[in-house]
């Protein structure tokens, strides 16, 4: 009927509370490029007694220090979680940044002649955003001219509407790269038959 009564019971110990670990790592470099993308991974934790980390590629590691290989660019989320032996953990997260790199290879020589080896010259190119490649003969006529990356030519003239002939000619390739970077770059190679 409104009144009030309250009854305090101490209990020595009734609550234990077992410290808890505090997760910590950093990895090395934090911002790396394609061609080199190998990471070191330190753990820093406090009170742990194990580790696990996942890179944010489908790998994983149960080890404190360790070296890890990025097989593409990107941005990755790299996840630790740490445990003691009283069962309670630790979650922290650290990104990695794999840049994409500027890279042009193109062959010296192809050989469209039916035998399914070389059929198409083809510039292989990476980091690019724009890509215009060109193929002229050696009179500066363009024969070939393409935006997309990894269309080749296929040795045909398509003004004379006939196989070009054996012949050096030049290339030109033009990139807008991922850094905003413009390249322009020439070369020459043999159409063998």
């Amino acid at each position: 009927e409104g009144c009030v009564d309250t009854h305090r019971v101490v209990i020595q110990d009734m609550i234990v509370v077992e410290p808890s670990p505090i997760a910590g790592f950093y990895v090395d470099p934090p911002v790396t490029s394609f061609f080199e993308p190998v990471v070191s991974v330190h753990d820093t934790s406090l009170g742990s007694y194990w580790t696990t980390f996942d890179m944010g590629d489908s790998a994983s590691y149960a080890a404190p220090f360790f070296d890890h290989r990025y097989l593409e660019d990107g941005t990755y989320t790299v996840r630790q979680v740490v445990g003691n032996e009283y069962g309670c953990t630790d979650t922290t997260y650290r990104t990695v940044v794999v840049k994409p790199e500027y890279l042009l290879y193109v062959p010296n020589v192809f050989t469209p002649n039916g035998d399914g080896l070389n059929e198409s010259f083809v510039p292989k190119v990476f980091g690019e955003i724009e890509y215009q490649f060109s193929v002229y003969s050696r009179w500066g006529d363009l024969i070939f001219f393409s935006e997309n990356v990894g269309e080749g030519w296929n040795g045909e003239d398509s003004k004379k509407d006939r196989p070009a002939p054996q012949d050096t000619y030049l290339w030109e390739v033009k990139v807008l790269d991922v850094d905003g970077a413009t390249h322009r770059e020439v070369g020459y190679f043999s159409l063998i038959r």
